[in-house]
């Protein structure tokens, strides 16, 4: 005959405080039947409050950036500062023209001979508005001024500058959209599509080779971006 089974296990005796609801217990008194839980006893135990200690937020600190950035930064405040709220006063002259005066550590990115180039351009046509009475006349009102006695094409004249400076951030901006959207152009192509859109068609033939030379003589893309 085939040999009988094993007889099953006793059972695990339940505990009598485990049973009792009346009698002071924890989670694990509840849990008699977990092996490790067994021989515990809860009586006249208490449960201690739990403190949530909060936890401090990490508060990140923006790292210092190039001055090529920060003068980027700078130059947008200021712009953003200039721009008139009103039809009859569309643009504010002093922070236009701090605007323009932050982005010279931008061109220093570019390496040394168009900083100089740029810093000669922008800073001249920034003295020419200074000696035409900005800020303290309305940029607005001397360039209206100036069409009315037919000088805006003065090459002094407040119109002339203010239309190079115009040009010159249009210039930057090409430039840095076309860095972004063709990863695959080096510095020199990012900054020749720029100047022929903006500068280029406004210069004579020795400025124009000028700037060919000077566009020559960049870093490379990867030297900048760093």
């Amino acid at each position: 005959s085939p040999p009988l089974p094993p007889p099953p296990p006793p059972p695990r005796p339940r505990l009598p405080y485990a049973s009792d609801p009346t009698r002071p217990h924890s989670f694990y008194g509840l849990a008699w039947w977990l092996p490790c839980c067994a021989t515990y006893r809860t009586e006249g135990l208490t449960a201690r409050p739990v403190t949530i200690i909060p936890v401090k937020k990490k508060r990140w600190r923006r790292t210092r950036a190039s001055p090529a950035i920060e003068g980027l930064r700078n130059s947008a405040t200021y712009l953003r500062k200039a721009r008139g709220r009103k039809a009859a006063y569309p643009v504010h002259a002093q922070p236009f023209m701090d605007g323009i005066q932050a982005l010279m550590p931008t061109f220093g990115a570019f390496g040394s001979a168009i900083h100089a180039a740029a810093a000669k351009d922008v800073e001249g046509n920034v003295k020419k508005l200074r000696r035409n009475g900005a800020p303290l006349v309305p940029l607005h009102t001397l360039i209206r001024d100036e069409v009315a006695l037919h000088n805006a094409t003065h090459p002094d004249s407040t119109a002339q500058a203010f239309v190079w400076l115009k040009r010159i951030l249009n210039f930057m901006s090409h430039f840095f959209d076309t860095l972004d959207r063709r990863p695959d152009l080096e510095l020199n192509g990012c900054l020749t599509r720029a100047y022929e859109a903006h500068l280029g068609p406004y210069h004579n033939v020795v400025f124009r080779q000028l700037a060919v030379v000077l566009m020559q003589v960049i870093p490379d893309r990867a030297a900048m971006l760093e």
